[in-house]
């Protein structure tokens, strides 16, 4: 456990997951004709959509597709001369580097979401691409390198936030930024 003067908890919050717009509209739609459906008297099949609307659409608002280490909230400690994490103290000296990565971009088969090719033709295909692009947005972390493994600090932050506490955790072990 750290103890000293220049002790820092530092609490970590992700940012709050996308909605993604294709399937809160298709979930609006069907609902729409679930009612067209209720009102033409066909109520097995107007429920059924009204059920499944509802569901799609709520799902769209409610489900987060980053990894599940950057949905979750985390606090650590820095002092001049160690961090602690998840009940692990780091040693300052043991500290091979701090570096920001996106769990989202760092998998190889998501790595060519930057621009959808010409000849992507399928509106699904480029809305799923779209949709994975804005999520790697905000699946920034903060990972602290020693004796050959990597161990996240934080994460679920956007470029911006994961830069800062980088800048910031770095200043507190007096490490060089540039």
């Amino acid at each position: 456990m750290l103890t000293g003067r220049e002790l820092s908890d530092i609490q970590v919050r992700p940012a709050p997951s996308m909605v993604y717009g294709t399937p809160l509209v298709m979930g609006a739609l069907a609902m729409l004709i679930g009612l067209i459906c209720l009102l033409a008297r066909t109520f097995k099949e107007g429920i059924f959509l009204l059920v499944a609307g509802g569901v799609l659409a709520r799902w769209s608002r409610v489900h987060d597709f980053r990894p599940r280490p950057h949905r979750r909230e985390r606090t650590f400690r820095v002092s001049p001369d160690a961090v602690e994490s998840e009940a692990r103290v780091f040693a300052r000296d043991d500290i091979h580097r701090l570096i920001i990565k996106n769990g989202m971009t760092g998998d190889r088969a998501l790595q060519s979401w930057s621009a959808v090719p010409a000849v992507v033709t399928s509106t699904a295909v480029a809305t799923n691409l779209e949709q994975r692009a804005r999520t790697a947005d905000i699946c920034y972390s903060l990972e602290l390198e020693t004796d050959g493994k990597a161990y996240m600090l934080a994460g679920g932050m956007d470029e911006t936030t994961a830069n800062g506490l980088l800048h910031d955790v770095c200043k507190i072990l007096r490490f060089s930024t540039n």
